[in-house]
């Protein structure tokens, strides 16, 4: 009893191409960097003495910022 020639192990394919929706997950958490990033600007800014909390957000902002980079990082390309 023959293997059929599609089930042969011996038949090799070429290389999957990678679809193209995986590069919008990593393009996602760079654009979520720079926006927080650009947030965390805009509220030291604004911060002043009496207004203290504006640091406070900027400092949470940054926060986002370095999860952002590091899961952008950790994603194949």
């Amino acid at each position: 009893m023959d293997i059929p020639l599609s089930k042969r192990p011996d038949e090799r394919r070429p290389p999957r191409r990678m679809s193209k929706g995986m590069y919008l997950l990593p393009s996602l958490f760079t654009s979520g960097n720079m926006a927080a990033g650009f947030y965390a600007i805009l509220e030291v800014v604004h911060a002043s003495a009496s207004t203290f909390w504006h640091l406070d957000n900027a400092a949470k902002a940054l926060d986002l910022a370095v999860l952002f980079d590091g899961l952008d990082g950790a994603l194949p390309a």
